[in-house]
């Protein structure tokens, strides 16, 4: 597929220069100048038929560094976006002819760069898109009545246009097998395996040349299924045991008893440990963040093979918020005791007051309401020891609306209080 897209590139060019240190006098540059390599990517770009049907744009920072010789070395995504754009922006780079080396004091220089590429859809694209989902759904018709030739010239068009369309090679390679025709077949099913559909990886060693040296060809390459996947250390059960025992609550969530999934992915690289954790779908109120970090300090997995070969996986992974019907209930006693502090903190009852606020952060460690009054009445008693250890717990907690109180009166008492783990 070959469209005039729209691409916005920004070329930000780091200080570092390997085993240099003084600054280019050259910097490195595609052959033939900046236009060129702007048609250079017109002319080859494809865009995904995932970012297609979903309407999706964005940008993709790609990272790299060009040796002494125009090489691009270390191509990798360090802005990621999704829906095939990442390994999109990467063959592109990886296809790109020798650059022209920067040259620094007169010697050539290795030189690390970063380039912005903007994905802008077009409303020919999202037609096209559509087309070829539907030429799918039409050839796996064909293909149940065993119309065979049908089915491959309606997938011709879908492959044509989107290369990345996985489930249209598998088919149609079947249709070339079903037909005899074993090379058209492989090439097709050689070219999803690549792409990352690695269910088919059965089917092309029992009937096409290929053999497990290939997959080390494709070290970068992210599989979703391979044939083991990745686990935990221990197995689901222990998963499960991992996520109860370091999952954090957040506050936020807590006082607005905010419950439910979110749902996470990452990559479980070849060594087990866990890379490029993003949220999918998220909850918010603290939730997102605390599933994130729980990942992240997740120990090294035992990564998926592929034939025995550890690869890297992408894994998604739901992780469920929620509070028990006994602190819920605690939550709701403790701001009924709460309304009732209030009365008798504003008609001046202070002792009332704080036996009630006593009971309610009893109930509720996390009742920033309850602390922030009881402070108060420890305040208009003159005890501003205690006001200040609630104080300063409450700023523990994240909240900013007590920093001009605390800093009037708590300057003897600021390294009191006890912080609530």
């Amino acid at each position: 597929m070959k469209e005039l897209i729209l691409l916005c590139f920004t070329l930000l060019l780091s200080n570092f220069t390997f085993g240099q240190t003084e600054e280019s006098e050259r910097l490195p540059s595609f052959p033939s100048g900046e236009m060129a390599r702007i048609k250079f990517i017109e002319d080859n770009i494809q865009y995904p038929l995932a970012a297609c049907r979903n309407k999706i744009e964005g940008k993709v920072d790609v990272e790299f560094w060009v040796d002494t010789t125009g090489k691009l070395r270390g191509i990798s995504v360090c802005k990621r976006l999704g829906y095939g754009y990442d390994e999109e922006a990467c063959r592109i780079f990886k296809i790109m002819p020798d650059w022209i080396p920067a040259k620094s004091n007169g010697q050539l220089v290795n030189k690390e760069m970063r380039i912005t590429i903007n994905f802008i859809l077009t409303d020919d694209l999202i037609k096209k898109s559509k087309t070829a989902h539907e030429n799918y759904l039409n050839a796996r018709e064909q293909y149940t009545k065993s119309n065979y030739e049908e089915t491959i010239e309606l997938l011709d068009y879908s492959v044509e246009e989107f290369p990345d369309f996985n489930e249209a090679l598998i088919l149609r390679g079947q249709a070339y097998y079903n037909l005899n025709d074993s090379i058209n077949a492989c090439n097709d099913w050689k070219s999803a395996f690549y792409g990352g559909y690695t269910q088919i990886y059965g089917p092309l060693l029992l009937n096409c040349n290929i053999n497990v040296e290939d997959i080390k060809l494709y070290d970068d390459q992210i599989f979703t299924v391979p044939e083991e996947m990745p686990e935990f250390p221990g197995g689901k059960e222990v998963l499960q045991n991992y996520l109860i025992e370091n999952i954090e609550y957040p506050v936020d969530a807590y006082l607005n008893q905010k419950e439910g999934r979110v749902f996470l992915t990452f990559i479980v690289e070849k060594t087990g440990n866990i890379t490029d954790v993003r949220v999918l779908r998220g909850i918010g109120h603290g939730c997102d963040e605390e599933a994130i970090r729980t990942i992240q300090n997740m120990p090294n997995w035992n990564p998926g093979k592929l034939r025995g070969i550890p690869v890297r996986v992408q894994y998604n992974l739901p992780i469920l918020f929620v509070i028990g019907e006994e602190a819920k209930q605690q939550m709701n006693e403790a701001k009924d005791i709460y309304s009732e502090a209030l009365s008798h903190f504003e008609s001046a009852n202070y002792s009332e007051a704080i036996s009630l606020l006593n009971k309610a952060i009893e109930l509720n460690p996390w009742y920033i309401d309850a602390l922030i009054l009881r402070g108060d009445v420890f305040k208009e008693l003159n005890d501003l020891e205690n006001a200040c250890v609630d104080w300063n717990i409450v700023k523990e907690f994240g909240s900013i609306e007590l920093d001009g109180k605390i800093e009037e009166f708590c300057g003897d008492y600021n390294n009191t209080f006890v912080k609530i783990v």
